[in-house]
């Protein structure tokens, strides 16, 4: 295996994805494929809904709020060996960029705000991951602080804190832990796209830090041919290609980008198949995923341990009940836990385990009686619709006879489902169903998509989605949400029919279709009634992968919905009252004094309800420690004057008022 001697045609083949996730091999040149999977908190493989299912790991703010590098380490051993299952030779992970904003849709991948402890955590995760042969990718290289215009945004960060903070965990996993891969970020620096800079590309990264390892584009996030070629990106994902490839050859024809420049940028993907031992797991291998002990036991013990305790008064923790007394458990989260936010990094785990089941599977053997009330709706989106016997799908392709698809469970086309139906270019897809009211009333319908689409009830157009350039679902190319409320009878069945069209070479086609209820009961009289009955409450409040994820950022700082209402009623009527906060980021609290007890316990994965029982009854100490400042206000956070920018830019103007430095002396254990 060599890219010496490869011809030009050959080598600028290697410089662009041969799909969504595979590079492109060469077999007579013994140049394999690479393939690529999306991270940091499991490992998707090519995803889909039926491909095996995955460990899922605390998020990568729960991990940094171990302050434990041997634990991420451990995280990181068992990523590898996730990635080797699904035959993928490169983990997108970790995601480095610091917290900013309480704001940003992504936090919860990244450690921290402090680039001391996100450093400590990526070194550790890095060295972990390529322990088992598989290289992590570092991501995205720099100041994707945020999702907002994240494609077109330029980031404008002075040159001391661009060096002393924001660069600062993309150096340590370069230097220190050796990184194999790293991922160029969407947005711009100081005007240039990241992925064409050539000070940050080749001048530090390549150069002064002394990288050799390959540096790949974000997906979507190759905007040239020339710029990025110079700077030194060599892999333009996902393929085919749209600037490298043929095009890079041609640049190179034409004398734009010098012969010796594409040939490093082979010499750098062959360097990396021989690293991760490609010719011997091939990429096209079958994907498994095993649900094991092992991996069960680590990430309860890294959910438990990243739980942290902001406060315990009057002793309302641990909780020890005795037979007879009465258990209150409220919050939609409590019997369904969001295990990871939106986006690339969420994957299909295995089954998750949920507080709800996990406190009665504790505390009912006790002779302790468990109540459950969900206290509130708070869904960003409507219901995915859904109706008995499925849809009708079909495809029609332009000028020529419709293709019966079969019959489907819901009315979507998922963004990160590539494996899904081949459909011809330029189709239009359309699902027919009957939809059988249960109930009498207001029904909610809601229409998202990136492309264009339209929704009929009986043969009525009643929702019609245009495009739209940019927006706040489908990873920043889909549409806000359009609601429609229709009165529908109980009983009665009603002809839908959903139509979806988006133009050939559409890097994002998505659509969600769903319809929500009237809500029959008093959800927030029903908790509180509950709670003058309790001898203990459990509140678990927090936000879910629609509200935090890639794509778009938060609007607000308060949770959605009336949770904050309903967990303060029940903490005035029940003084022992443990408010759990299930989120990826902070939010704001000072509604939760009246709680007796206050446990972040972010985003923990797939253990997520044995590790909050864990901590609860006291079998794990909640030796968490915040790697983020909860304001008590969002006025309170240094970057609020300058985010989320205008006018195609983000000023780093807090960078001298920074909290960061005073996390600097700390030592992660």
């Amino acid at each position: 295996m060599g890219a010496d001697g490869l011809s030009l045609e050959e080598q600028v083949l290697l410089t662009a994805g041969a799909d969504a996730w595979t590079t492109h091999a060469l077999p007579s040149a013994g140049v394999p494929a690479l393939k690529l999977s999306d991270g940091p908190n499991g490992v998707r493989g090519r995803g889909g809904p039926d491909g095996p299912p995955s460990a899922c790991f605390p998020v990568g703010t729960a991990l940094a709020a171990t302050w434990d590098v041997g634990l991420v380490a451990e995280v990181g051993r068992a990523l590898g060996l996730e990635a080797r299952q699904r035959a993928a030779h490169v983990l997108l992970a970790p995601t480095v960029n610091l917290h900013r904003s309480p704001l940003a849709g992504r936090n919860f991948e990244c450690f921290s705000e402090d680039p001391h402890l996100s450093a400590r955590m990526a070194v550790a995760m890095v060295e972990g991951v390529q322990s088992q042969d598989v290289a992590a990718c570092v991501k995205h290289l720099v100041a994707n602080d945020s999702e907002f215009e994240r494609y077109t945004l330029s980031s404008e960060v002075p040159p001391r804190p661009l060096h002393e903070l924001y660069l600062v965990p993309f150096e340590a996993a370069v230097r220190e832990a050796g990184a194999w891969a790293v991922m160029t970020a969407y947005n711009r620096l100081r005007g240039v796209a990241c992925s064409a800079h050539p000070w940050l590309v080749g001048e530090l990264l390549k150069g002064a830090w002394g990288f050799d390892g390959l540096v790949v584009s974000d997906w979507g996030g190759t905007y040239d041919t020339v710029g990025p070629a110079l700077a030194g990106l060599d892999l333009e994902m996902p393929g085919p290609a749209r600037f490298f490839g043929a095009r890079l050859g041609e640049a190179v024809a034409e004398g734009e980008v010098p012969a010796a420049t594409v040939a490093d940028k082979a010499r750098r993907l062959v360097r990396l198949a021989e690293r991760t031992r490609a010719a011997e797991r091939p990429a096209e291998a079958e994907e498994r995923g095993e649900d094991s002990a092992p991996l069960r036991r680590l990430a309860r013990r890294a959910a438990a341990e990243s739980m942290v305790l902001l406060r315990n008064r009057d002793e309302a923790l641990p909780l020890a009940l005795e037979a007879g007394q009465r258990l209150l458990v409220v919050g939609p989260g409590a019997a369904a836990v969001t295990i990871m936010g939106g986006g690339s990094s969420q994957v299909r785990p295995h089954p998750p385990s949920q507080p709800l089941d996990a406190l009665r599977a504790h505390f009912e053997p006790l002779g302790v009686d468990v109540r459950y009330e969900a206290g509130w709706r708070a869904d960003r989106f409507t219901a995915p619709l859904e109706v008995e016997g499925g849809f009708e799908l079909v495809a029609e392709p332009p000028d020529e006879e419709p293709v019966a698809l079969g019959r489907v469970r819901r009315v979507a086309v998922d963004v990160l489902d590539h494996e899904g139906p081949v459909v011809p270019p330029g189709s239009v897809l359309r699902w027919r169903g009957r939809l059988l009211a249960a109930v009498t009333g207001a029904h909610r319908f809601g229409v998202a998509v990136a492309g264009r689409a339209w929704l009929a009830v009986d043969g009525e157009v009643v929702v019609e989605v245009p495009p739209v350039r940019q927006g706040p679902t489908f990873f920043g190319f889909g549409s806000e949400e359009v609601r429609v409320v229709r009165e529908l009878v109980a009983g009665r069945a009603y002809d839908l029919e959903v139509a979806f069209a988006a133009p050939p070479g559409q890097v994002v086609r998505a659509l969600r279709v769903g319809v929500d209820p009237p809500e029959q009961d008093d959800l927030a009289g029903r908790a509180a009634g509950a709670a003058r009955a309790a001898d203990a409450a459990v509140v678990v409040v927090g936000l879910t992968a629609d509200w935090e994820g890639e794509g778009a950022d938060r609007s607000s700082f308060e949770l959605p919905g009336r949770q904050a209402e309903v967990a303060e009623v029940v903490a005035r009527i029940c003084p022992r009252t443990v408010v759990v906060v299930n989120a990826g980021s902070p939010v704001r609290l000072d509604w939760a004094d009246r709680a007796g007890a206050l446990l972040c316990a972010w985003y923990p994965g797939m253990e997520a309800g044995n590790a909050l029982v864990d901590v609860l009854t006291g079998k794990v100490d909640a030796a968490g420690r915040l790697p983020t400042t909860f304001p008590r206000r969002l006025e309170d956070s240094p970057s609020f004057l300058d985010y989320p920018g205008e006018a195609g830019r983000v000023r780093y103007a807090e960078a001298s008022r920074s909290r960061s430095n005073s996390l600097r002396s700390a030592t992660a254990r």
